[in-house]
């Protein structure tokens, strides 16, 4: 599937002794915590020099991870809080500048519309070391969380943040994500996160200019 609608709730980790305190734990609220796995990602944004593709809504973003990479043009939904809900489309490839040489879908599509006669450029870069499990209900997996020691790099400007994030699965209800996310809060040690990580890149980036 190149298109998904992505739900997930953001926080920033505040006090990084919760970072060991979560790796550590078996349960959360009224889930358990599978084993943690940790993966790198090496996220390069891209745009035009007129952000053709910001102005119809969408952030261009290109992840490499040891295996492989993919273009994923996430729509600039603005938040409900700390709850993000957002389009994706993607593709893999190994040419994210080079859209027709992608798998036929949308993304290929808007990308070879808006590129026709444009170039991308790099706007800036994420860098994270994801710490991630899955949480699991009544044996069903109802979400998967991510632990990310996150470094941005934007203008010559370097900033630093651990972050946690879950992503919902079609199986978790309104009410189990807010039991989740009552329980997180409960703790003390995080704040709910209204920006994505696109956003607080941008605002670094526009802070170098």
């Amino acid at each position: 599937m190149a298109t998904k609608v992505e739900s997930e709730i953001k926080y920033r980790i505040a006090d990084s002794s919760f970072v060991q305190e979560l790796l550590a734990a078996k349960q959360l609220g009224p889930c358990e915590i599978a084993g943690f796995q940790t993966r790198r990602h090496h996220d390069t944004y891209l745009d035009t020099a007129d952000r053709a593709f910001m102005a119809l809504g969408y952030a261009f973003r290109y992840r490499r991870t040891a295996t492989r990479g993919i273009v994923q043009l996430k729509s600039l939904n603005k938040s409900s809080g700390h709850v993000h809900r957002r389009t994706e489309l993607w593709a893999e490839t190994d040419h994210p500048a080079a859209p027709q040489t992608w798998t036929p879908g949308p993304a290929r599509d808007m990308a070879m519309d808006i590129l026709r006669h444009k170039t991308l450029h790099p706007l800036f870069e994420v860098r994270q070391n994801r710490h991630f499990t899955n949480l699991v209900h009544e044996g069903i997996v109802v979400s998967e969380m991510s632990i990310d020691e996150v470094v941005w790099l934007a203008g010559g400007r370097e900033s630093h943040a651990w972050e946690l994030e879950i992503e919902l699965a079609d199986a978790c209800s309104e009410a189990l994500m807010h039991s989740i996310d009552d329980e997180l809060v409960r703790r003390g040690k995080i704040i709910p996160q209204n920006q994505s990580k696109f956003e607080r890149g941008l605002a670094l980036l526009e802070m170098a200019d």
